[in-house]
């Protein structure tokens, strides 16, 4: 009786059923067939549960500007998104985010923020810091004009980077 393809994942080649094609770590067999769909299945939900675990964690460098701050002067903007990736279900991640994309840019300025009467130190300049923050809250502190040069300024920056230099051309 003639053994089928001995180098397959499943039944190791008791199912007498040739191999399913030229890479494939299975045989022909509806059994195998469905043994390596069922092993897919679990490693793509562990991979997603993994990546679940990664954003619960939460481990972001620059987070969002609170909620009682607000952009007092704009020195540099670092960055844009429409969305945070952790945040997106896997669906949203493949189709795009849709509904949840919003603008935020990721300012690097001084900001100020609403204080208890008790904490009051008017004579303090609001240090610098870097936040990313809502293009609503952006626009309803600073002149679109200033934000207009951070973002030209931004874009010079990000295009001369993907240039090679001149002694890179020679």
């Amino acid at each position: 009786m003639p053994r089928g393809w001995a180098g397959c994942k499943f039944c190791g080649g008791s199912n007498g059923c040739p191999r399913a094609s030229p890479n494939a770590v299975r045989c022909t067999a509806d059994e195998c067939k469905r043994a390596l769909t069922a092993q897919r299945a679990a490693e793509k939900a562990g991979s997603l549960q993994a990546v679940a675990l990664q954003a619960a964690a939460g481990d972001d460098r620059h987070e969002m500007m609170p909620e009682n701050m607000w952009v007092h002067q704009l020195e540099e903007i670092l960055g844009e998104r429409c969305c945070v990736v952790k945040q997106l279900t896997p669906v949203q991640r493949k189709c795009g985010p849709r509904g949840k994309a919003q603008q935020q840019f990721l300012v690097r300025g001084r900001f100020l923020q609403e204080v208890e009467e008790d904490d009051e130190d008017e004579d303090d300049e609001p240090a610098l810091d870097t936040f990313w923050v809502d293009q609503t809250d952006l626009l309803s502190t600073i002149a679109v004009n200033d934000i207009e040069e951070a973002l030209e300024a931004r874009h010079e920056a990000v295009v001369a980077g993907l240039r090679p230099s001149k002694k890179a051309r020679k």
